[in-house]
């Protein structure tokens, strides 16, 4: 999966999804193509924006294990 963040970009797995709380396993990921830059302000794009934002508070910060 591809994800901006500030002017650059990161390929993460689904692990990495699954921990933000956004699971990789959503309806809307293949709809992005995988891809938010190039989906970004379509549908699924902000409904994926809208989950992480009302994602559970343990998922903003990391912990020490």
């Amino acid at each position: 999966m591809l994800l901006p963040y500030r002017r650059q970009f990161v390929v993460v797995s689904r692990h990495y999804l699954d921990e933000l709380g956004v699971p990789a396993d959503l309806p809307d990921w293949p709809a992005t193509g995988h891809d938010l830059v190039a989906a970004y302000a379509s549908p699924p794009w902000l409904r994926l924006c809208a989950m992480r934002l009302r994602a559970p508070l343990a998922t903003w910060f990391a912990t020490a294990a």
